[in-house]
């Protein structure tokens, strides 16, 4: 992406691959090319028109050349509608293409592996999901791609024709313009550079979009309104500034097309008018030339107008190209061993330490194992790893050095995603989707059915809430379930986990944003649901996990202590530290 230039082989691939995405629909797509030559055999007919009328005024008319005339003109009239048609089947079959790119853009972005997922903001995702996917498969619809196959038809057949009468009118024109095109790739690469850093500065925008809304609240409670305002409007003015940087060099670029498009007929005319001073040219042979060298005017001027316009494309086709060449997470859908195995370990870490992808080392030699039905709790400040280590039991990342297994068998063995279904995850920030109640609930479950949901409602303490409302199970819960209290949220959280049915629950500060009260009720919930369950709580509340089997203490990466509650109360350590410090907050 840092490199503006593009060679031609690299902008056949971007283009054959962008074609690709037609799919099924292409047969329609050279359908719609083949009616729409209609506007091309229009063209070429009109120097013959011209020609003829000349002929016919010079000399005597005839009933032929009048039936002559009629049929071109009927063509012309069949022809019109034909032209419509094949132009709305390619703007068609190209808007499928783009809905059919969008959808596997969007699918291969929610499969990246974390590390490469969190190298792009949201506004970035938005920006490529919506404009970039649109232009890229937009590049064969009316504008762009129709000027190269004009350009190419244009300059041969025009060619072809001149050289029939005088072949100096056919080099002048065509060395114009490849003058003209020569001028257009010249500025190339400093318009593509200037469309690029417009379309980063655009995503960045969304992004700041995006985090304003979301943080409402504390928009409002810290009067952040002008502050935000202003530097949204330095973002505006900052896209502003590189769209007019953008549009001034495409101005060069079009007007420099334009002074040789405009030049090529009035030089040709007026070399084919001193031709017939000399006796090689008759006046209707000059009108003919006339109107030929102004079709390969209008090729120099499509062959611009194609390398112009196709830049946004190429730009756009680069940026969403980028994120579908990023790997995917390993073993999605492979065919390893499954992950249920008669092993009495649910999970075990052995020697695991960890990096993320800046360098900093978050975990060290982490060893432990959580057996089947085993509730084990950890905890420790902020900072200490917990958030890490919950990303390595989900399979959000692999640790570079040691090994982790579940139910007897490496990470390295399973498919990632049924490791993912054996574990029922419930986090603090409890997220919920703009559906009612019933759909967020049932998302822990394919093809749940109503009575697994209430019954999972249940559970949860959450169904009588539910109905005591109107819609009961059909209430939408807003965007990011904001018309819900935080209790609320988190209770249809925890049914979603229930209805997952998941071998290990793993409940990542799943009560730290509730009040003392909502908490003490979660908790129960929580308690209630993890019988018979390998549970794992990660939490700083140590209140809440006297009755856990295992403690484990981390602090700067590192498991500190474990043992019980009273094991490690007795021991007087770091855990009885946080314990008393906990009492007293």
């Amino acid at each position: 992406m840092k490199n503006n230039k593009i060679s031609f082989v690299q902008t056949i691939k971007i283009m054959v691959r962008s074609f690709s995405f037609i799919g099924k629909e292409r047969n329609k797509y050279l359908l719609g090319w083949v009616l729409s030559f209609g506007e091309i055999i229009m063209i070429f007919v009109t120097p013959f028109i011209y020609e003829k009328l000349v002929y016919m005024v010079k000399n005597n008319f005839s009933d032929n050349d009048f039936y002559i005339l009629f049929v071109m003109f009927g063509v012309f009239l069949v022809i019109t509608p034909l032209i419509c048609i094949g132009t709305y089947l390619r703007n068609t079959t190209a808007y499928y293409g783009a809905s059919l790119l969008k959808k596997q853009l969007f699918s291969h972005i929610q499969y990246l592996s974390i590390s490469e997922f969190n190298e792009y903001k949201t506004g970035d995702y938005i920006s490529r999901l919506s404009t970039d996917a649109s232009r890229t498969v937009g590049m064969f619809s009316s504008a762009p791609f129709t000027g190269l196959v004009k350009f190419i038809v244009y300059l041969i057949f025009g060619t072809f024709l001149l050289i029939q009468i005088q072949w100096k009118l056919a080099v002048i024109s065509i060395l114009l313009c490849f003058i003209s095109i020569f001028f257009t790739v010249l500025f190339n690469p400093k318009v593509r550079a200037l469309e690029n850093s417009a379309r980063k500065a655009a995503a960045s925008s969304i992004t700041h979009i995006i985090e304003t809304l979301v943080a409402t609240p504390v928009v409002r409670i810290f009067l952040l309104q002008n502050v935000l305002s202003n530097n949204y409007f330095k973002s505006c003015k900052n896209i502003y500034d590189k769209k007019v940087s953008f549009n001034l060099w495409s101005g060069y670029t079009y007007a420099t097309l334009n002074f040789f498009g405009y030049i090529t007929q009035p030089l040709c005319f007026g070399f084919a008018i001193y031709l017939t001073t000399k006796g090689t040219l008759n006046i209707s042979q000059v009108v003919f030339a006339a109107f030929v060298t102004d079709i390969i005017a209008k090729a120099a001027m499509e062959a611009n107008t194609f390398i112009q316009y196709i830049q946004p494309s190429l730009v756009s086709a680069q940026r969403v190209f980028e994120i579908l060449d990023k790997p995917v997470e390993v073993n999605i859908s492979g065919q390893n061993p499954c992950i249920k195995s008669n092993s009495e370990n649910a999970l075990e870490f052995k020697q695991v330490s960890f990096s993320y992808p800046n360098g900093t080392t978050v975990l060290k030699d982490i060893s432990f194992n959580v057996k089947k039905g085993e509730t084990i709790a950890i905890v420790g400040g902020s900072g200490s790893g917990k958030s890490t280590l919950c990303r390595l039991i989900l399979g959000m990342y692999k640790p570079q050095q040691g090994k982790i297994s579940y139910f007897g068998k490496s990470i390295n063995e399973l498919n990632i995603s049924d490791i993912r279904g054996e574990i029922a995850y419930v986090s603090q920030d409890c997220t919920l989707f703009d559906c009612s109640i019933f759909e967020n609930i049932a998302l822990g479950k394919d093809n749940a059915t109503e009575e697994e949901v209430i019954m999972a409602a249940k559970e949860a303490n959450i169904h009588d809430f539910i109905i005591s409302n109107v819609d009961k199970y059909k209430l939408l819960v807003g965007d990011r379930g904001t018309q819900l209290s935080g209790g609320q949220r988190q209770r249809i959280a925890i049914a979603r986990a229930v209805l997952k049915n998941g071998s290990i629950l793993l409940f990542d500060e799943a009560t730290s944003a509730l009040d003392p009260e909502t908490e003490a009720q979660i908790n129960e919930n929580i308690a209630c649901i993890s019988k018979n369950k390998t549970t794992i709580v990660v939490t700083h509340r140590l209140n809440t996990i006297k009755n856990a089997d295992k403690i484990l203490v981390i602090e700067n990466g590192e498991i500190v202590e474990e043992g019980t509650h009273n094991k490690l109360i007795t021991s007087g350590g770091k855990y009885k530290k946080l314990y008393e410090m906990h009492l007293t907050a």
